[in-house]
């Protein structure tokens, strides 16, 4: 039972490193891919899993709607003239990009620039997962000014960015 265990995990390992092989021959033709993965945690898989999830940037009109799609937008409730509270995040769309943002935060939040900084001082008010979470929606921010500027990132390590 053991060894038919592990030769099922050989395989699946297998597939995964062939599926991950054409995964970075497809990004390397795309602009897009390398242009998000120039932002710092962002790697090939969270690029591609964002453009094969978001589609034609010229979708979303702001960063704003972009947000809202990948549910990363916290809920509103108001009822009368009573103040509005927030709440979680909404959750709605895709819940592969939202794991692979909050992926990419973590790492980002462990390189050195303004993302971290951005992450630390949430953390230091509100907690990590929320900090994890508002990192993860400035990512998505971020992706939407990057596609929509056809720019690199401009605080990208030049060591880590393939050309």
């Amino acid at each position: 039972m053991v060894d038919s265990c592990l030769r099922e995990a050989d395989f699946l390992i297998a597939e995964i490193a062939r599926v991950d092989r054409e995964i970075a021959r497809y990004a390397v033709r795309c602009a897009e891919i390398r242009r998000l993965m120039t932002i710092p945690g962002v790697d090939v898989t969270t690029a591609a899993t964002l453009m094969a999830t978001i589609g034609r940037i010229d979708r979303f009109p702001s960063a704003r709607p972009l947000v809202g799609y990948l549910g990363l937008d916290p809920r509103s409730r108001q009822s009368g003239v009573s103040a509005i509270q927030h709440g979680h995040i909404s959750k709605q769309g895709s819940s592969s990009a939202r794991h692979v943002l909050c992926e990419a935060a973590h790492a980002t939040m462990r390189a050195p620039g303004p993302l971290r900084a951005f992450g630390q001082r949430v953390r230091a008010r509100r907690g990590s997962r929320i900090a994890t979470v508002a990192v993860a929606r400035k990512l998505a921010c971020l992706t939407w000014q990057l596609l929509t500027k056809q720019q690199d990132y401009h605080y990208e390590r030049p060591a880590l960015v393939c050309v």
